[in-house]
């Protein structure tokens, strides 16, 4: 169930169980880690491109080319082996039109056919509801990546709360705050939308590390909002331009639109999938700050998009074996936009993956649309017959 909010507004979604299918019908090591390019952090090459190459690149990802190496493998941390706002060249306003059905994605790498066909079918069925979508794949073994709008800024919702945690994390590794401090609840931070703290009695004071795991696990927008206030928007949005993320901005608190505001929260699926990347290889912040906030995503308990259609991870499996998957992964619903984004984990295998939605019919078709995502790739990546594994 999506939060209530204007379609300005950045609040979250909600929960219908951490279990179980949707009704769809409507009623560590501190040490830090340099801040890479995309171009080392997504290919493992440290050959610095060109100037436009490596513009293309943060945009797009590596041109598509016949042959493509897969990526370098490598442990991943939780996995199983392990203000310049869409001014960039081929950037894409959150306003201006995007004819879904005659955008062409980009595809590298060794990209199965099956997994090819269905992403456009999704591709098909959100412009058939006269809507808009944008995925992105990135398979950080095997260097596939599959793109549709990838620079399409779109409304954040509750996904700009994963760059909040990532930067909570970072001024906490630079001494400009303590995980443990205590930030008292005031009655101005209950902020409606998702979240269990705009119904506790004011007063109440929690430690930072806690409010992070509110602000992800259930979307509470008033812990958000408190985090936020404590680590900064212009810290957010240096970290996010510092790891080359340049449509990715936080421009005000969630559920509160003050006077004379301009713009909102933006992202773009291209970026959130890369994000996720980065963090997978241990390359925000530190490697113990990457693998902390896997954890965190890992315990979403939002789980009605991306997971919604996955099979039952310990189904048929003995027990104490290791799940068929793990999702670590962020969603985001205002009114007309519905977003979901993270990383999957199969055995030996992570794959970081963003679908944003604008107007695909109502909340829970646009969450239908997400879901088959995740569930192409699952069976085109997964264990099993006739899959790409």
């Amino acid at each position: 169930m999506p939060c209530a909010g204007d379609a300005l507004s950045t609040g979250g979604t909600g929960a219908e169980g951490a279990t179980g299918r949707p009704a769809w019908a409507e009623p560590g090591d501190d040490r830090p880690s340099p801040r890479p390019s995309l171009s080392v952090a997504l290919t493992g090459s440290r050959r610095p491109p060109s100037a436009a190459a490596a513009q293309l690149q943060s945009v797009h990802g590596p041109s598509p080319r016949k042959g493509a190496q897969p990526g370098p493998k490598g442990e991943m941390p939780g996995g199983a082996d392990g203000a310049k706002t869409g001014e960039a060249a081929g950037t894409r306003s959150m306003n201006q039109a995007l004819p879904m059905g005659d955008e062409e994605p980009i595809v590298v790498g060794g990209v199965p056919p099956r997994l090819d066909a269905a992403l456009r079918l999704v591709a098909v069925d959100a412009a058939a509801r006269g809507g808009d979508i944008a995925i992105a794949v990135r398979h950080l073994e095997r260097g596939d990546r599959w793109d549709l709008a990838p620079t399409l800024a779109l409304p954040s919702a509750s996904t700009i709360k994963v760059p909040i945690l990532a930067a909570l994390y970072e001024a906490a590794a630079e001494g400009r705050l303590h995980l443990q401090e205590r930030v008292r609840l005031r009655p101005e931070d209950q902020v409606t939308g998702s979240g269990i703290l705009q119904v506790l009695s004011p007063g109440v004071r929690l430690p930072l590390r806690d409010l992070a795991e509110l602000m992800i696990v259930v979307s509470d927008n008033a812990a958000t909002n408190m985090v936020l206030e404590r680590v900064g928007v212009a810290p957010v949005n240096a970290l996010m331009e510092g790891l080359g993320l340049h449509l990715t901005r936080v421009l005000r608190p969630l559920q509160v639109i003050p006077a004379g505001a301009r713009g909102t929260n933006t992202i773009a699926a291209g970026e959130y999938a890369d994000l996720f990347a980065l963090i997978a290889r241990g390359q925000v912040v530190s490697w113990d700050a990457c693998r902390r906030m896997v954890a965190t995503l890992k315990r979403q308990q939002i789980r009605d998009a991306l997971p919604a259609l996955l099979p039952d991870p310990g189904e048929g499996r003995p027990l104490g074996a290791a799940p068929a998957w793990e999702l670590a992964h962020k969603t985001g619903g205002i009114r007309g936009h519905q977003h979901d984004g993270g990383l999957l984990y199969l055995p030996g295998q992570t794959i970081a993956v963003a679908v944003l939605t604008r107007g695909c019919g109502s909340g829970s078709e646009a969450r239908r649309l997400i879901a088959r995502v995740g569930l192409a790739l699952w069976e085109a990546y997964g264990p099993g017959p006739g899959t790409g594994h």
